[in-house]
């Protein structure tokens, strides 16, 4: 939840954000494997904070397709799901810190020179995560094993992404594509100034609150105007 801390205080006190913790990071509690079970449990979560919908749903990374897969199962139990933020998540499988590596070292000289000239905190997350506590690193395996099996599948609701600007290793692939081809309801993209972590950070996360801001406060509308037709 503290990368969302920037983008919360942004969106300010009218718009209330909640954070929902992997399990397993109490070093206590057996890791989520798959998916479809993290976002049960999620689910179970926030219906004790909301019972009923719309809900508004949004992960970064790895947790926009536990976010995308919590959207699929509210929808079997007739629950609304008035929209999905995405931000910067990749529909294709993730790959280990390993073959991020391997890409990096394939790339053409000059792309690779241009990146390595940017993107030196990228480099230096890789390793600063040999360093992470034990049950965070758990829980990131468990994630990374996660994402390695999760196939999305089609969804008829909206989605919108964020994409940052300033492209990863991860995101050098165009990720739209590969969500059109599951997301039936609607899917519109954004370009965020910053990279996949500075575009939630000050100072440019205020660039992805107004435009969420806004994307939410349509979508909202949209809402109210069916219920008046239907009244």
């Amino acid at each position: 939840m503290l990368g969302f801390r920037d983008l919360a205080r942004q969106l300010g006190p009218d718009q209330p954000v909640y954070g929902l913790q992997a399990q397993g990071l109490d070093g206590k509690r057996p890791c989520h494997r798959r998916v479809e079970e993290m976002a049960a449990h999620y689910i179970e979560e926030i219906r004790r904070v909301q019972p009923e919908g719309p809900y508004y749903l949004g992960g970064l990374s790895f947790g926009g397709a536990v976010a995308f897969e919590m959207a699929r199962q509210l929808r079997a139990q007739n629950q609304e799901v008035a929209l999905i933020a995405l931000f910067d998540t990749f529909a294709a499988k993730y790959q280990s810190k390993l073959s991020l590596l391997i890409k990096l070292l394939s790339l053409p000289t000059t792309q690779k020179i241009n990146y390595l000239a940017h993107k030196s905190g990228e480099l230096r997350s890789l390793v600063r995560d040999i360093f992470l506590p034990r049950a965070l690193k758990k829980v990131r395996k468990a994630n990374h094993e996660a994402a390695q099996h999760y196939v999305a599948k089609p969804y008829d609701g909206r989605v919108v992404m964020f994409r940052a600007k300033d492209k990863s290793l991860r995101g050098i692939e165009d990720p739209v594509a590969a969500w059109k081809k599951v997301v039936l309801g609607g899917f519109q993209v954004y370009e965020i100034s910053g990279s996949h972590t500075g575009m939630m950070n000050e100072p440019l996360v205020s660039e992805l609150a107004q435009q969420l801001a806004a994307s939410v406060a349509e979508t909202a509308e949209v809402h109210a105007e069916r219920a008046r037709v239907t009244a």
